[in-house]
């Protein structure tokens, strides 16, 4: 496991935020998350750089820079974006430093690394992981998440740090009690009945993209079942 910088862990590992002044902080105890992870069986390898304060430095903060951890790169391309804040993650786990990664998000903070590092990322709904000892930006957005190769990877990590009602005032578990078989829900044609919609008003900004993207909504229409087809 690769763990983002602005998650607490009770041992020799630091927890800054990338940012100088927290440099030399060592966390007493781990956050609920990384105990989660441990009582799971994973092994925490180390802590990923990110976007500094998890972007909250700059209106106009470069993603992926810290001061602590200075600059990270795309892991496919080191002249693009690796995008933020949760790039280290991103890019160690495209890179296969480790197994599975965790980010955190506000807004975009996963899913944009994990889409420009080729990975799986998710944001779990707030309130579904414990957020105690994660250094935050805004209380109501906020919630850490898996960054995988896989989304199978993806699902048995959520069911490691998943806890219900982890939060007051966040409901995360239904009322008839709480099911972490998210590896379980990855059967054929889960999705059948599923209506996907395309965002089209994020096209015409560059024809390769556009072609991908098209090629991909191709691919969804024509291996789903015609009665589910949107």
């Amino acid at each position: 496991m690769l763990i983002k910088d602005n998650i607490d862990s009770g041992d020799r590992m630091h927890t800054s935020a990338g940012s100088l002044a927290l440099a030399d902080w060592h966390a007493p105890v781990d956050a609920p998350l990384a105990a989660s992870l441990r009582a799971a069986g994973a092994v925490i390898l180390g802590k990923t750089n990110l976007s500094e304060w998890a972007n909250a430095r700059s209106t106009r903060a470069t993603s992926g820079w810290s001061a602590r951890g200075g600059q990270t790169t795309n892991a496919y391309d080191r002249a693009r974006s690796p995008s933020g804040s949760s790039s280290g993650t991103g890019a160690a786990i495209a890179m296969e430093f480790a197994a599975l990664g965790i980010g955190t998000e506000t807004d975009g903070s996963i899913i944009s690394p994990a889409n420009a590092n080729g990975l799986v990322g998710l944001k779990p709904t707030v309130g579904l992981v414990p957020r105690t000892g994660i250094i935050p930006i805004a209380h109501s957005q906020d919630t850490a998440g898996p960054m995988t190769r896989s989304v199978a990877d993806a699902a048995a990590l959520l069911a490691a740090i998943a806890q219900p009602n982890a939060e007051p005032g966040f409901i995360t578990a239904p009322a008839n009690g709480f099911d972490r078989d998210y590896l379980g829900a990855l059967k054929a044609r889960a999705a059948q009945g599923a209506r996907i919609g395309v965002a089209r008003g994020l096209f015409g900004f560059h024809p390769e993209v556009d072609r991908i993207a098209e090629n991909a909504i191709r691919a969804l229409r024509t291996s789903a079942p015609k009665s589910s087809t949107r």
